[in-house]
């Protein structure tokens, strides 16, 4: 796998009859309309189709967030319709004409993976479990094709050529952000019971003024598109495996992980570019911050599901991270560790060039600390293009180390203080969330 970002795998899901959905006889519908609703529906299978073979086929992600994009207009269309009882399913799944919806997770680890059924579930609450788990795998799919950008710098040396496929991935990731984002806020909150957001902390982002941390954005301002959905999705407390991403936490996790991600792909732009020493240090450390947030997410969701898998007494499940995926958790835990080791690398570096020498020596020392942890995980090491540039910085840290020791300045230690409080720089190094929303030129059904 590539760790930066990192590679999902992408959901499985079953081939589905959508023209199994009946269009409801209504006084006055002409047959012209029962017709196009019938052809339509022929339309959703077959984008539907595209998308389950983009997804197995190993094709280029482009294509799969291609494929999303075309049939989430038509899914859209199916919720409104369904909603509106313009469009019903059989509700027995026995039912020879019942249409069945199956999805795996894309983030539970590989021993955990079996497919989730809408057993039980019909009309607007099966097309919103489909609704949420396509929209799922369209941020899964957009985090991957920026990870097919990130590995075409690997051998690149022109720096213009470096910097431009930066951005282009940064858009990607910006747009994953967008996607969990409203999940998290806005989907799984209005359409899956139990679910409530108002109780997780949030995390930073910069302000309109760029003078302190805020909130990150959120849809609050948005209305859900189906005000009129009145059932939510709802399973037994027992159930397992329930697909982590039914629950909010997962959502918000992959959210703070997308913007974190993101922000790296911004500082190593910003080194690209010749920024100062005191602006990355300040981006570094929104990164160790939204890192951190990530893991405590993935932490908790974790132990959520092992209280909710009966199982779980008898097979063994101590330790954190044998439900969801461990590299995933564990890349959160390492680049939480690595952006602190090089917040306080930049911050030496600025601090030295300021003439505070007894505060550059206690941030080199910290720094070295925290870079020399971060020396012994392999695993961020793999096929990573941004680890030379780690690399780099950790010599030049230890270099500097060194000209200290050899001036004597080692004796001018001071007390570092709390990094977390530095203020987070505005302007074009800072990535923004670009907002997603459920189509509003969706295909009439």
């Amino acid at each position: 796998m590539t760790v930066l970002p990192h590679d999902y795998s992408l959901p499985h899901t079953k081939k589905v009859n959508l023209e199994k959905l009946q269009p409801s006889y209504v006084s006055g519908t002409s047959k012209e309309a029962h017709n196009m609703t019938k052809e339509n529906l022929k339309e959703a299978t077959r984008a539907r189709d595209h998308v389950i073979m983009a997804m197995s086929k190993s094709k280029p992600y482009q294509v799969v967030v291609a494929a999303i994009e075309k049939y989430l207009p038509y899914l859209t269309g199916i919720l409104h319709a369904t909603e509106n009882e313009q469009l019903k399913s059989q509700k027995e799944l026995k039912d020879k004409d019942a249409v069945l919806f199956e999805w795996s997770s894309g983030i539970l680890g590989e021993e955990n993976k079996s497919f989730m059924k809408t057993k039980k579930f019909f009309t607007s609450r099966l097309i919103t479990f489909e609704v949420i788990m396509i929209v799922y795998t369209y941020g899964f799919a957009l985090c991957n094709l920026a990870s097919e950008k990130i590995k075409q710098t690997t051998n690149l040396l022109d720096n213009n050529s470096i910097i431009e496929i930066y951005q282009d991935a940064a858009l990607f990731l910006r747009k994953a952000w967008g996607v969990f984002n409203y999940l998290a806020t806005n989907g799984l909150v209005n359409y899956v019971s139990g679910q409530d957001a108002s109780h997780l902390h949030q995390i930073s982002a910069p302000s309109s003024n760029g003078s302190s941390p805020v909130p990150s954005p959120v849809n609050s301002s948005y209305s859900p598109i189906f005000p009129t959905i009145n059932t939510k999705l709802s399973f037994p407390k027992s159930s397992f495996p329930l697909l982590p991403e039914l629950d909010v936490l997962c959502a918000k996790g992959l959210m703070e992980y997308a913007q974190g991600v993101g922000q790296v792909i911004a500082i190593h732009t910003a080194i690209a570019t010749g920024k100062s020493s005191g602006m990355i240090a300040r981006l570094s450390v929104s990164v160790y911050k939204t890192f951190d947030h990530a893991q405590q997410s993935f932490m908790t969701l974790d132990t959520k599901l092992k209280n909710q898998n009966d199982k779980s007494a008898t097979t063994g499940l101590e330790n954190m991270g044998s439900i969801l995926d461990t590299e995933l958790r564990l890349i959160c835990a390492q680049y939480r560790i690595l952006y602190r080791g090089i917040t306080l690398y930049y911050l030496a570096l600025d601090a030295n060039q300021s003439g505070k020498s007894g505060i550059s020596v206690c941030y080199i020392v910290n720094a070295n600390k925290q870079l020399e942890e971060m020396d012994v995980f392999d695993e961020i090491s793999k096929n990573n293009p941004f680890m030379n540039e780690t690399r780099r910085i950790f010599a030049e840290s230890k270099k500097l180390e060194t000209r200290y020791e050899k001036e004597n300045r080692l004796v001018y230690r001071e007390t570092v203080p709390d990094i977390s409080n530095l203020e987070i720089p505005q302007g074009i190094c800072v990535l923004k969330m670009i907002e997603f929303k459920l189509s509003t030129a969706f295909i009439v059904i």
